[in-house]
């Protein structure tokens, strides 16, 4: 949450982490006073104790940038899991609280192939996102989150991050 100076997010906080415990999930409930760098660093933490799920109520739009990924067009399943993740990103994208540098955001689902790396190849998806590292995060500007549908596809999206001097963590695969 971005910060606890505001009723309105220690209510938020309160009650989100409420639902979750009772839903049976491990909660751990951060504040970032206001900081985007606070806020960034608590991420990154928890990434590292590799959190599966997280839930960012960001302090500033345009500090939370993503790039989203899809599997092969030639794979059935690779829709269905873009799909499934999509429908909860999409929203958000939309109204402005994640931003997608490289504006290869689809508008819809069904908009998933334009983004689809064919094969799911490990190489394609570090060309591609080198490409888009170089187009798009100039002058400081940087990815915090990639949505990534395969072990292959994250595999080489976290070599071009690595290459282009973000630091590794563990990604959960």
């Amino acid at each position: 949450m971005p910060t606890k100076s505001l009723e309105r997010w220690n209510r938020d906080g309160s009650h989100l982490e409420s639902l979750l415990k009772t839903a049976g999930y491990q909660v751990s409930l951060q504040y970032a006073d206001n900081k985007h760098d606070q806020q960034t660093s608590q991420l990154q933490n928890m990434i590292n104790d590799g959190a599966k799920v997280l839930v960012i109520a960001s302090i500033d739009g345009t500090a939370i940038n993503m790039e989203p990924f899809a599997g092969s067009t030639d794979d059935n399943n690779a829709k269905f899991f873009f799909a499934g993740a999509w429908d909860l990103v999409n929203p958000k994208v939309q109204e402005g609280a994640v931003r997608v540098p490289s504006v290869k955001a689809p508008k819809t689902d069904a908009d998933w192939a334009k983004i689809g790396i064919p094969a799911s190849l490990s190489a394609t998806a570090q060309s591609e996102m080198q490409n888009r590292l170089n187009s798009s995060c100039a002058g400081g500007k940087k990815v915090n989150i990639v949505l990534s549908p395969s072990d292959s596809l994250a595999l080489g999206i976290e070599q071009a991050l690595d290459g282009a001097g973000y630091r590794s963590a563990p990604t959960g695969r």
